[in-house]
């Protein structure tokens, strides 16, 4: 092979590389984007969902006293 083309071939080679690289790096970063915002979203909802669940306890109880003292 002629110096020439194997020069080229390695260039080719190396910007190959380099591309892979940064496009390794960006699935990466997005990747992590989507997974904080799942993880922000999903707390979101569990501290939303067991605040809901304490306020029907307290509404079940409220309306248990109500019904107790009533009588």
């Amino acid at each position: 092979m002629e110096p020439l083309t194997t020069a080229a071939m390695s260039t080719t080679g190396v910007a190959a590389a380099l591309a892979t690289i940064l496009s390794t790096k960006a699935l990466e970063k997005i990747g992590e984007n989507i997974g904080d915002a799942v993880s922000a979203k999903t707390k979101q909802f569990l501290e939303f969902f067991s605040f809901y669940l304490l306020w029907l306890l307290v509404k079940r109880i409220l309306i248990f006293c109500l019904r107790l003292f009533r009588r």
